[in-house]
């Protein structure tokens, strides 16, 4: 993270964190369960969850568990459908 000159006590500062080793795993899998409620034609609401089975962090998995959940809700709204002939 980078932040911009910052003046303190009259001397300019500038300020630079690195990460470059962080101890997260990068990879998650798990199940997601959704529904949608369709209001009308063009509007629908929906909601989502997600459960993320693999722990996240790196090492000892005794001490420390980091797992993702996930809730959205949402709006969907149609702008065009396709008529489908069976």
């Amino acid at each position: 993270m980078f932040l911009p000159n910052a003046i303190v006590d009259g001397v300019s500062e500038t300020v630079e964190n690195r990460y470059d080793n962080i101890y997260i795993k990068n990879f998650d899998f798990g199940p997601k369960a959704g529904v949608i409620y369709k209001l009308n034609e063009k509007l629908a609401i929906e909601g989502t969850y997600y459960y993320g089975i693999n722990n996240l962090l790196k090492g000892d998995p005794i001490l420390w568990k980091s797992k993702i959940q996930q809730l959205t809700l949402g709006i969907r709204y149609t702008l065009w459908t396709k008529e489908v002939n069976i």
